[in-house]
């Protein structure tokens, strides 16, 4: 008879020392011992979800990982979920922002996913949070005479104005 692996037994990531024994028929047996090696080589399954974050009192958007993970998956444990950007702040390029979403495990594999963000607060859609707006209504991203200061706040000189304003 022998014993030692059990065809039926599972082992954990990592090394396992494993002692066969193998005895006759007339009760003579003898032992060895070797080494099983599992490793994870296998990547998490990163799901993302799209979704949509209103400002903070500052303008500011906090992304959170979880709320844009949408149920990854690993076959042993899920070590960190991870945005980035992880906030976007009052002054944005669009009202629409593209983050990813990395998922790690336990034994440093990932993968990554994306997700659309929709950003709230922006009424005029002018890539500024309307808490931060000093245009309102308007387009806070025109600067024609490149002085650091929205055209619709701060009147631009005569020069500076577009042709179809005069």
């Amino acid at each position: 008879s022998y014993t030692g692996i059990d065809p039926d037994c599972t082992y954990p990531v990592g090394e396992t020392t494993i002692t066969a024994i193998a005895t006759d028929n007339a009760g003579n047996s003898a032992s060895c011992a070797y080494t099983v090696t599992v490793n994870d080589d296998e990547n998490p399954n990163a799901i993302c979800q799209d979704i949509s974050v209103d400002p903070d009192e500052d303008g500011n958007y906090a992304i959170d990982a979880d709320a844009v993970n949408d149920g990854s998956t690993d076959n042993c444990a899920i070590e960190s979920i991870t945005v980035d950007p992880s906030s976007i702040p009052c002054f944005h390029d669009a009202t629409e922002q593209i983050v990813t979403l990395t998922v790690t495990d336990i034994h440093g594999n990932s993968s990554m996913c994306t997700a659309t963000v929709t950003l709230g607060g922006d009424a005029d859609c002018d890539g500024v949070g309307d808490a931060c707006d000093q245009c309102p209504g308007g387009n806070d991203q025109v600067d024609n005479n490149e002085d650091g200061f929205p055209d619709c706040a701060v009147f631009p000189g005569q020069e500076n104005l577009i042709a179809a304003w005069k």
